[in-house]
């Protein structure tokens, strides 16, 4: 009997398994969606709680009124700056000259300033290589977000409506002990709110700062610079350098000193200032997420969900360590074996 049992259970284990992993790969193009539903639920909480609990809503109405909050506070300005940068790299895209000319120009302008330069034009030539994979990056997730979008809000909308059973469930089924769970969650809605929220605030605030002293150096397309300094500004260590010493360079090129150096100057020292003082603020009120994890994060984010990487990547890599962190708080009260 006891045999016949476990066969049967192994069975049925196995026919779970496969069913599971088949519906894992048919779900694999839908990856970037229920990230963004983890995201948004995390971010919309509180809301929905003011709403239903405290107002006195009933949980359809209130699930309604936290949808449209996300999309008029987070997706439509994402969907706005990112119609921004598209609408100039389709230009780019069919003028490609334009570009080529610029870097040509940028080559000339290196080697007649500085005759030995072979490592800063190395470093033109993969910034021209890291500019093409942007496009690229720009292009692909823009091919498919209204699909991404529908899919994320409509597994929104009943998340927020059973959100009690919803809670209760992950609290069910999760493997740590209720303690533990609880202390998770409250980690990972601070990680989400600094990877997401408090770094989008930075980069917004970084990419405007950008955009007014493009304006007052005399830069092309001022608003396009600063909409592409909101997503550079993700990127550690680098950030928006990556676009206002180009910017600088070029206007260098057109024999523009005075306001190539004022560009730097501002980029440098006004912008970087302000990078420092809000990202310190961003880490003492919600998470202190290290410089490295973030780097590490989008390199392996952007390969993975394009520009969306920016932000999934660093947070896939966050809720990973997390995870890492609750089990070694685990494991680490589990009497030890002692090595003889």
């Amino acid at each position: 009997m006891k045999g016949a049992v476990f066969k049967n259970r192994t069975i049925v284990l196995v026919i779970t398994a496969l069913i599971g992993s088949l519906l894992l790969y048919a779900f694999r193009g839908l990856t970037i969606a229920f990230l963004g539903v983890l995201l948004m639920y995390c971010l919309m909480r509180p809301f929905l709680l003011i709403f239903h609990r405290r107002w006195g809503l009933n949980k359809y109405a209130a699930g309604v009124a936290v949808l449209l909050i996300s999309i008029f506070t987070v997706v439509l300005p994402a969907y706005l700056v990112l119609q921004l940068v598209l609408s100039k790299v389709n230009q780019w895209i069919a003028n490609p000259n334009d570009i080529e000319a610029a870097y040509q120009q940028s080559l000339l302008l290196i080697k007649a300033y500085l005759p030995d330069a072979s490592t800063l034009m190395k470093a033109l030539a993969d910034f021209r290589s890291v500019g093409l994979s942007w496009i690229s990056g720009i292009l692909s997730i823009s091919a498919d977000l209204i699909l991404q979008l529908v899919v994320m809000y409509f597994t929104l909308y009943f998340l927020f409506v059973d959100f009690d059973k919803f809670e209760k469930a992950l609290f069910y089924y999760s493997p740590f002990r209720p303690s533990n769970t609880r202390k998770f969650a409250n980690e990972f809605k601070a990680a989400c709110y600094a990877n997401v929220l408090g770094q989008g605030l930075v980069a917004l605030a970084q990419g405007l700062l950008l955009a007014l002293g493009f304006a007052i150096f005399g830069a092309p397309d001022p608003w396009f610079w600063g909409a592409l300094a909101v997503f550079a500004a993700f990127i550690p260590f680098i950030g928006t350098a990556l676009i206002y010493v180009p910017i600088a360079l070029y206007l260098l090129a057109k024999g523009d000193g005075y306001h190539a150096a004022g560009m730097m100057i501002y980029g440098a020292v006004l912008v970087g200032s302000a990078d420092n003082f809000l990202r310190i603020l961003v880490s003492k009120r919600f998470y202190n997420t290290h410089p490295l994890i973030s780097f590490l994060g989008i390199t392996v984010g952007l390969p993975l969900f394009g520009l969306l990487g920016l932000v999934y990547g660093p947070f896939l890599l966050t809720f990973f360590l997390l995870l890492v962190k609750v089990c070694e708080e685990l494991y680490s009260k589990s009497p030890k074996r002692v090595v003889k």
